[in-house]
């Protein structure tokens, strides 16, 4: 007998997407809303490379942290890794690529896991744990990833962040059911061969 239980918190019932206690059977990403040239739009947190000061790109990703969540441990985040897990490029519209002498930009992402404590104040179920730079921020699920961040970005994406469910449920009834569709419809067909063969 298998069971399927759903966590439910205080944040799922009144659909809080800041708090970080929320889908509790799901992983969460922390995601901002940045202005990319003339619209606001949902993206990972980023941080530029300085090839003055940054030894690699991890680097420049544990300033991306410190910049969003300064008053949080370095033993609070573990990184996956020291190279990235994939990256997405984008062209800059002409007059930016113009001004900056460049055709466009490489984004490069970083995995990590970010450990939570008592140090975020509030009752479970209603914790919100706020970046420093005051941006709008959520905390989503990878489905809501895919409805909330534009559509080119989120395809990079979607290859390297793993869905929470071992199976899609919801896509194994849907395959079930065309089964049973296309069986019942040879069956019919039997039916009508095997009355109009008696009727003979």
């Amino acid at each position: 007998l298998l069971t399927n239980l759903i966590l439910s918190a205080e944040a799922d019932l009144t659909n809080n997407t800041r708090s970080i206690d929320r889908s509790l059977d799901k992983h969460l990403y922390f995601v901002q809303k940045r202005n990319v040239g003339s619209s606001d739009v949902w993206m990972l947190p980023q941080e530029h490379f300085n090839s003055s000061t940054d030894h690699s790109l991890r680097q420049a990703a544990e300033r991306a942290f410190d910049a969003i969540f300064p008053s949080h441990s370095k033993d609070q985040i573990k990184f996956l890794g020291n190279v990235p897990f994939g990256y997405y490029w984008y062209r800059y519209p002409k007059p930016v690529a113009k001004d900056l002498g460049t055709l466009g930009a490489r984004l490069f992402f970083f995995k990590a896991n970010l450990y939570t404590d008592s140090s975020i104040k509030g009752p479970f179920g209603e914790r919100v744990l706020s970046p420093a730079d005051e941006k709008e921020f959520t905390w989503s699920t990878r489905a809501e990833l895919s409805k909330q961040l534009p559509p080119r970005y989120w395809r990079t994406l979607e290859r390297i962040i793993y869905p929470d469910e071992l199976v899609d449920l919801e896509a194994l009834m849907q395959q079930k059911k065309r089964k049973i569709s296309r069986l019942s419809n040879r069956l019919q067909k039997l039916e009508s061969k095997i009355d109009a063969n008696a009727s003979m």
